[in-house]
């Protein structure tokens, strides 16, 4: 989309909102068809991509107790 707000949804893998928020995000690729942020998800948070065709699409992150985000593309 060239104008507007558009919904990135939450990784399937999500859970309830944090402090009103499931996450933010970060970072469009030059011509906007690829998100990359943070979402909150059962242990803390992980980084996401998202794409008109895939979603919201978690990136994982380190074994244990750990989280990750997604700050450029």
């Amino acid at each position: 989309r060239s104008t507007g707000l558009t919904d990135l949804g939450h990784p399937l893998n999500g859970s309830t909102a944090v402090g009103n928020s499931w996450g933010s995000g970060y970072s469009l690729n030059a011509n906007g068809t690829v998100a990359v942020g943070i979402a909150w998800n059962h242990q803390g948070a992980e980084g996401f991509a998202w794409t008109e065709a895939t979603g919201n699409v978690s990136l994982g992150h380190p074994a244990g107790n750990h989280s990750s985000r997604a700050t450029a593309v």
